[in-house]
């Protein structure tokens, strides 16, 4: 069994930390696991030395409208190293592998980590071209995978048939971590604040366990809800 993934860059970020777990959990129950990064970047999180990291597609920073020269190169890389399964991680990935799939008839699994919307939003003039793309392409996938129910929401605002979407939470590590012995224990989390996070579910599951272990939970970051959670 053979697995392929494909992503933007392996610099830190949540999607590559959250690849980095499976391809090492996966390559641990003996699949054969394949990284191929569009563009070189500094590999943050460490993989297991059985992962193979794949030399990237091209030697320079990746950009959008070098998206169909990606698709051909990605469906190169995938004839010569024929996985069993492919999946595509965030949104540019997914673009090149749904397009290779749309020509080529290279089957793909696309994974979203966040609000497509939002993203939308922020990116102003291309807007308009962006969303034409992804309405046409995102419907076409075999299989989606979400972080979340708000990131499945989004996608199927987007035409993406919901039975073809799988919720699957981001994962834990299982490795044992020794708890810091200073005090009061400090639990931060950080990234965007926004509905699809949720941080208020975690500010609830936490409240007991700041009591019990004398800890408290620090926010980093902005967003939407930062007058909410505050």
């Amino acid at each position: 069994m053979s697995a392929l993934f494909l992503i933007s860059d392996l610099s830190g970020g949540g999607a590559e930390r959250v690849l980095q777990i499976v391809a090492n959990e996966l390559v641990c129950q003996g699949v054969k696991v394949q990284v191929l990064p569009i563009s070189p970047s500094a590999i943050v999180y460490p993989f297991d030395e059985r992962v193979e990291i794949l030399p990237p597609l091209q030697k320079w920073r990746a950009r959008d409208f070098l998206i169909p020269l990606y698709c051909i190169l990605f469906y190169l890389r995938c004839r010569r190293a024929k996985p069993h399964s492919v999946m595509t991680v965030l949104i540019r990935a997914n673009l090149v592998g749904l397009l290779a799939q749309s020509i080529f008839g290279v089957k793909v699994c696309i994974s979203e980590h966040s609000d497509t919307r939002e993203l939308l939003e922020r990116l102003g003039s291309r807007r308009q071209i962006a969303n034409t793309i992804i309405r046409a392409l995102y419907p076409r996938a075999e299989k989606v995978l979400a972080v979340s129910q708000g990131v499945k929401r989004a996608l199927t605002e987007l035409g993406v048939d919901p039975d073809r979407v799988t919720v699957v939470h981001n994962p834990v590590p299982t490795e044992p971590e020794v708890m810091a012995e200073e005090r009061p224990l400090r639990l931060v989390t950080m990234g965007r604040l926004a509905p699809e996070k949720n941080q208020a579910l975690l500010l609830r599951a936490c409240g007991p366990l700041l009591e019990i272990y004398d800890a408290v939970l620090e926010f980093i970051g902005d967003g939407p809800l930062l007058k909410d959670l505050q």
